[in-house]
């Protein structure tokens, strides 16, 4: 072992330590469905298990009045754990698979790229799959959040990294099909990895003589042609539905409200272009950095906040640029030679590396959250949901800190069935229905207006709310609704001919 490889030793434990806690602490998944205010995973459950019941683009009842299923959220991550979901039969479970599975074919992935570029240490090999895998604001995008599409996505970008080093000092054969598939898949499976891996490999071609860059070409075309199936319902939905008014990339400037994330992602920046600097010192051509160039580009558009004024990239978030910058981050430092480097620029390597590793676990502790157990408020939440037998909404001015109104609305349609006029994903439904939706809701929940009850919800096909504490009391005497059912301090009320 090279004295420059122990200190690596550090950061394998803390982070591997770290990573399997948290690991485990995710399969709290498989007891108590995900309803905590901090989860995207209830979402993309849903998905799947429309998927089973509806099929690929078809109208799914059961949220907003009927909304189209992949619309505009790409189905790519479904895809791939249709397959256990179908031997396991319970979306959970079939989750938490895929997701070890994705984990796996990571790890295969980073040893290719490490087998490519000649990291034959076996210490540095696992540390580039924790670096990039178990990263802190990748432990709680996936292993709290459940962002598993986003997992999917960052595989792919492994391989696509791999085949681009592969091609590197190679000339374009028969095996580039393999970019065509790996492109593909990325385009229905995470639009904002589909376009940093896009931008990525016009690396590539700027190296490749002119025969080479039509191969490359070609193939990324023949990707695109494989995904259309998805793609062209997709960009016809986006001009009607909520997804282009999400400003996606506006939160790379929003430091009140992402400014961890934000943080982190900013620090990633920086040390790219650090660690290249120092890679390119010991490697430098003009090959290398042609190679490398639009991914400097798209990191120096990113650090200074560029990124979210120019047209398509500004509709990608900053953690897929967390993840993505961090693979390359990883990649240059571990073919770093620290012993060509001085012993001031080594140490500071060495110690920033530390610092590093254990500012980002700390971070984890501290203040990623972890997944919770049910209070007696979610249990009450779920015997109530058992007696709707309308089109339902939740509606409360009372704030839950341990679970939220969409976490239900995907609970109920997985487990009883159930009818709602909103749902969990603003971007599948027409843009209209979406605002006018939360407008009425807001006037309840912020000036307790009772004429929604009335008005926007004979429009929204509602007759049942759902709702807890003093506004039971408040809907029933004020509002005119009746009660139908209460579990402890939640209440199933409905809307009658008679309250209308």
């Amino acid at each position: 072992m090279k004295n420059s490889d122990k200190i690596f030793l550090f950061g394998i434990i803390l982070l591997g330590l770290n990573f399997l806690y948290r690991l485990i602490d995710a399969g709290k998944w498989l007891v108590y469905f995900p309803l905590d205010i901090t989860n995207d995973l209830s979402a993309y459950v849903s998905l799947l298990y429309f998927f089973d019941i509806y099929g690929y683009l078809a109208n799914v009842p059961n949220w907003y009045n009927g909304f189209i299923l992949f619309n505009t959220y790409p189905p790519g991550w479904v895809f791939f754990t249709y397959p256990i979901y179908k031997l396991v039969n319970d979306v959970i479970l079939a989750s938490y698979i895929s997701m070890i599975l994705m984990y796996i074919l990571g790890a295969i992935g980073i040893y290719l790229i490490c087998k490519e570029v000649g990291i034959a240490s076996r210490i540095k090999q696992v540390l580039f799959f924790l670096l990039v895998f178990a990263s802190p604001m990748l432990v709680g995008a996936i292993l709290k959040q459940g962002r598993l599409p986003s997992l999917l996505g960052l595989v792919l970008v492994v391989y696509v990294l791999y085949i681009s080093l592969y091609f590197k000092e190679r000339q374009i054969d028969w095996k580039i099909i393999s970019l065509s598939l790996l492109f593909g898949m990325l385009l229905i499976s995470h639009q904002a990895e589909s376009i940093l891996a896009g931008i990525f490999i016009l690396g590539l071609i700027l190296i490749k003589e002119n025969n080479d860059r039509i191969k490359i070409i070609l193939a990324l075309v023949l990707g695109l042609i494989l995904s259309l199936f998805w793609v062209i319902p997709f960009i016809k939905s986006i001009m009607s539905t909520d997804f282009l008014s999400i400003g996606f990339a506006n939160w790379v400037l929003d430091f009140k409200n992402y400014f961890w994330s934000n943080t982190a992602a900013e620090v990633t920046s920086i040390g790219l272009f650090i660690l290249f600097y120092l890679y390119y010192k010991q490697n430098g051509s003009m090959k290398e950095l042609l190679f490398y160039l639009p991914l400097l580009v798209i990191n120096f558009l990113f650090a200074s906040r560029l990124v979210a004024f120019i047209p398509i990239i500004k509709y990608v978030y900053p953690d897929p640029y967390q993840d993505f910058f961090m693979l390359f981050a990883v990649l240059f430092l571990l073919r770093i030679d620290a012993e060509k480097l001085s012993g001031k620029i080594r140490k500071l390597v060495f110690v920033m590396f530390v610092l590093f590793v254990i500012a980002g676990v700390s971070y984890n502790i501290v203040k990623t959250p972890y997944n919770l157990e049910y209070t007696q408020l979610e249990y009450d939440f779920l015997d109530i949901l058992d007696y709707v037998d309308g089109r339902y909404l939740i509606v409360s001015s009372e704030r839950f800190t341990t679970s939220y109104s969409r976490a239900y609305y995907a609970y109920s349609a997985i487990n009883n069935n159930k009818y709602t006029a909103f749902g969990w994903g603003d971007m599948y439904k027409e843009r209209d229905y979406i605002l006018y939706s939360k407008r009425e809701i807001e006037k309840y929940t912020n000036n307790k207006d009772c004429s929604v009850f009335y008005d926007a919800f004979s429009y929204l096909n509602v007759t049942e709310v759902i709702t807890t504490g003093d506004d039971c009391s408040y809907m029933v005497d004020s509002c005119g609704l009746v009660e139908k059912n209460s579990k402890g301090r939640v209440c199933l009320l409905q809307i009658t001919e008679e309250s209308l």
